[in-house]
């Protein structure tokens, strides 16, 4: 496993921190899903496992399955992220990137 910039990571917290207006934890967990898919990294996400290990490797923080699955779910229904019905990989809207 690669060494953790904290300097990074506290700076793109810091970020995803300010984009989440209301402060509650589903809103944190969905920001920081959104950024994690709006980089450019393989392997890209295709289960709530691989989030987690995707999450872990770039912010350093360990979030439980569940309480990603929940809010892969909740981006899907609202239209934020999409699933490629092929691939299963999930990947973040253009409109979402842009305002990322």
């Amino acid at each position: 496993m690669p060494q953790v910039e904290f300097k990074k990571v506290f700076s793109k917290l810091s970020h995803i921190m300010a984009l989440s207006h209301d402060k509650k934890f589903d809103q944190i967990v969905q920001n920081l899903i959104t950024h994690t898919l709006n980089q450019d990294s393989d392997p890209i996400p295709r289960n709530e496992g691989e989030m987690a290990k995707k999450i872990i490797e770039i912010y350093g923080i360990s979030i439980r399955t569940q309480v990603i699955l929940s809010n892969l779910d909740k981006l899907l229904s609202i239209g934020e992220i999409t699933k490629d019905s092929k691939s299963k990989q999930y990947h973040v809207t253009q409109v979402v990137s842009n305002k990322l």
